[in-house]
């Protein structure tokens, strides 16, 4: 996934134009990357429980979306105005979008969460959603595959522990 998104981030002019701000966005990259492999408890290899969900959940998951979260306060993300990684809009902030979109819209009961431990972040993830290409693009999806997250076990597992 991240040698997909960088390509198509500099192929389509969403790669920042700084260096330390393109590794930045690598950084952002893979870190949505590490949070997938870790929701879905590296690709099923064991089915979440109850309590190490709850655990992954109060410690590891609210980690990373404060993770994200100083970031976009290190780059001047505000509640209504800016990005993750400044003024622009760059692939960090549509990867972040992608990751944290997709799992509150799919697990409504994780966007407290997110709100939570990172408000400018959740607030950003709206702003992308209703971008209109983005929007069009998600309400397709959404119509035609509900609120599925990753399917089969994984998403059941996920399923049974979510509340």
């Amino acid at each position: 996934m991240p040698a997909i998104l960088m390509h198509l981030a500099k192929a389509y002019h969403f790669l920042p134009d700084e260096a330390e701000q393109h590794t930045l966005a690598l950084k952002v990259i893979l870190d949505c990357n590490d949070v997938l492999m870790e929701i879905t408890n590296h690709n099923g290899m064991v089915m979440w429980e109850e309590g190490t969900w709850q655990e992954f959940r109060a410690h590891r998951l609210a980690d990373w979306m404060t993770i994200f979260e100083k970031t976009g306060q290190a780059h001047s993300l505000k509640p209504d105005t800016g990005y993750l990684l400044g003024t622009r809009l760059t692939v960090a902030d549509i990867a972040t979008a992608a990751l944290f979109g997709s799992l509150v819209h799919s697990f409504p009961e994780l966007a407290r969460d997110l709100e939570h431990h990172s408000p400018t972040v959740a607030n950003l993830c709206e702003r992308m959603e209703s971008r209109p290409s983005i929007g069009a693009f998600l309400d397709n999806q959404r119509r035609e595959l509900g609120n599925a997250y990753c399917g089969g076990q994984i998403e059941q597992s996920l399923r049974d522990v979510i509340r």
